[in-house]
């Protein structure tokens, strides 16, 4: 009951923006809460709405039942008031199942988007995901659908999971069924030392970032 009122309270306070010296921004939507410090204003000749600017933004999304879904750090962003989206450099993704952390993932930007079916986050440049496990993916280009706990690398990529080391062109990684698809040129190397394993982690960072 307490997750449901506060998804309704979320809805209900819909507010544009809150702008104030030392008090920082609160922007409430849908079920999303977003923190920020440090605002400024940069307008543009095509936009009725200035862009605002901001600096060590938080962005907490919920799923329908008020639970947590995911969260987002970044030390700047852009926020447009007109379509509620919010771009942020570089970005932190942490991602929650049922109250526990279940990966976090490090990319030089990242965006809030919405299509016409569903919102997505989009994470480009260096991506670097670490599950709760231990397991490492690497890409340039990761989309994670909050709604269909689906994660998507249309982007070459690499996951080490000891013992195996796994790289594709494409890859869907459905998060709750723990079920990946992958596609293109597809290659995967099976019982791996250790000293291989840590070779390639580090390998990944150094390529990756």
């Amino acid at each position: 009951m307490t997750g449901l009122w506060g998804t309704i309270a979320a809805k209900l306070l819909r507010i544009s923006l809150i702008i104030g010296i030392g008090y920082g921004l609160f922007h409430f939507y849908e079920v999303y809460f977003v923190q920020a410090m440090n605002q400024a204003l940069t307008p543009s000749a095509e936009q009725e709405k200035p862009m605002v600017r901001v600096s060590r933004i938080r962005l907490i999304s919920y799923t329908e039942e008020g639970d947590r879904e995911a969260e987002i750090f970044g030390r700047e962003a852009d926020v447009d008031p007109k379509t509620q989206e919010v771009s942020i450099r570089p970005v932190t993704l942490v991602i929650y199942e049922k109250g526990e952390r279940k990966a976090t993932i490090l990319a030089q930007e990242g965006r809030r988007l919405q299509d016409r079916r569903q919102e997505f986050f989009e994470l480009e440049g260096k991506v670097e995901g670490t599950a709760s496990d231990g397991r490492k993916l690497f890409t340039t280009r990761l989309l994670y659908y909050p709604r269909q706990d689906l994660l998507k690398s249309p982007a070459r990529f690499k996951t080490i999971s000891d013992p195996h080391i796994l790289e594709g062109d494409e890859l869907d990684y459905y998060l709750k069924e723990e079920r990946a698809e992958m596609r293109g040129n597809v290659t995967m190397r099976f019982h791996e030392t250790k000293e291989a394993l840590e070779a390639e982690r580090a390998m990944g960072q150094e390529a990756w970032r």
